[in-house]
């Protein structure tokens, strides 16, 4: 296995806040394949740096750290040499300029003599003391030796501390704690209080939702609302749309997850203003919220039928309108047709048609919905009558419309005068009576 590294040159401060007591410094410097002499040259500058440092900044006089320590973490073929530690606020800047002087003089060998025996005498004695057994030992192996491409065999440390000098650890040391190899990380004390940071996140998400609610709302007047009917999906179809919009969210969410965290690695993070990330998590988790309604705003929920045109009603907020003219088909379909149809992809399916045939409403453009109802028959026949009668049902036969009002009466007709000659009457006094009639 290749286990040769670059180094990129380059190095990198970042500044983060929270709710702490103090400040959160830590600074890595990156070390690539070291062999076993630069392995000891770590060592020892682990254990002199953390000593000099906790001599200044704890023990001393102004106590500006609450701890600080010096550390090494190696992953594979490469290590970082970190210092770290939580500072008192008010005391920050004394705390670096020491850091600072420390590792100044460990590039050039600014200790004087006297100081650099003294350290180095003290050092070697903690080291005696702390591994007296073979416990010890084989802990202290098992932490710092236990790479057999480094080291072959349990190097003298003792040998090692007594005979390094000043200047051969200068040498090395300016090779290592250089800019380009810096990686500096800062926690910072939020400047907002806790209840203020929750009263400001309250109102941002409240203000997200307010202004994808008003992009997505249509206003309507649900006074013309003629039918209603929610999408009746069967429970295994539920189950699997559910499964499958949840694996579709979560992988949407991880490369949106990785692509912010890139970004706000390589750019908020160097910013030293509080404000500029706070604007960029804003940012962030408002967009977020965001996509996650447009997310929902993709699931048929339920149809409105108006007068003149109807809404696909969706999980959240939005509503597709089409006009009669906008509607291509409006007819009842099986599970082949639909399911293994060539426009099975570009369908919301939301029911089976297995034991019961569905509805398919096709636009001219746009998705198709495959659906069912708690009464289907009702509502197809209310989408055909909507439609024009342009389904593929027979139209019922019109019939002529009700007068208005009461009926007319009749209007009576002039009587026609009777002809007395023709009627050939025998009795004289009938036909008398007759004549005399006016």
């Amino acid at each position: 296995m290749d286990r040769t590294l670059t180094d990129p040159g380059r190095g990198r401060v970042t500044n983060t806040w929270t709710f702490r007591p103090n400040v959160r410094y830590q600074r890595d410097f990156k070390v690539f394949e070291p062999d076993t002499r630069d392995e000891l040259h770590l060592l020892f500058m682990q254990d002199m740096l953390g000593r000099r440092l906790n001599q200044r900044l704890r023990y001393g006089e102004r106590k500006a750290v609450y701890g600080i320590g010096v550390s090494r973490y190696k992953r594979g073929p490469a290590t970082r040499f970190r210092i770290s530690g939580s500072i008192n606020e008010d005391e920050y800047d004394f705390a670096v300029g020491v850091i600072e002087e420390e590792l100044e003089a460990m590039r050039s060998a600014g200790h004087s003599i006297e100081e650099f025996e003294a350290d180095r005498t003290a050092i070697i004695e903690r080291l005696r003391s702390q591994n007296r057994t073979a416990e010890d030992l084989n802990f202290l192996s098992y932490r710092n030796f236990y790479d057999p491409a480094i080291h072959r065999d349990f190097p003298d440390l003792i040998g090692f501390y007594e005979g390094v000098t000043q200047e051969d650890l200068a040498s090395y040391a300016s090779s290592v704690f250089v800019p380009e190899r810096s990686l500096l990380s800062i926690t910072h004390i939020h400047p907002l209080g806790q209840g203020t940071f929750a009263v400001l996140w309250v109102v941002l998400v409240w203000l997200t939702f307010r202004v994808v609610a008003w992009a997505l709302t249509t206003p309507i007047d649900m006074r013309e609302l003629t039918y209603m009917a929610r999408f009746k999906v069967p429970f295994p179809l539920a189950v699997v749309r559910v499964a499958v919009w949840l694996l579709l969210g979560v992988i949407l969410f991880r490369l949106l997850f990785f692509g912010l965290s890139w970004a706000d690695r390589l750019w908020l993070e160097s910013f030293s203003s509080p404000w500029t990330e706070l604007g960029g998590l804003a940012v962030v988790v408002c967009g977020s919220l965001a996509l996650a309604v447009l997310y929902l705003a993709r699931l048929p929920r339920k149809i409105l039928i108006f007068p003149d045109h109807l809404r696909v009603k969706f999980l959240s907020y939005r509503s597709r309108s089409l006009k009669p003219e906008d509607v291509e088909e409006i007819s009842v379909k099986r599970f082949p047709v639909v399911w293994l149809g060539k426009d099975a992809f570009g369908t919301s399916l939301l029911s089976f048609g297995l034991v019961r045939p569905g509805i398919l409403l096709r636009p001219k453009n746009g998705r198709s919905y495959f659906f069912r109802s708690r009464k289907t028959d009702e509502l197809r026949e209310v989408l055909e009558q909507w439609w024009g009668g342009r389904g593929k049902v027979e139209p019922k036969a019109e019939t002529p419309p009700e007068p208005d009002g009461p009926p007319e009466p009749p209007k009576d007709e002039p009587e026609e005068p009777l002809d007395i000659d023709s009627l050939e009457i025998d009795d004289p006094e009938l036909e008398a009576l007759l004549r005399a009639d006016p």
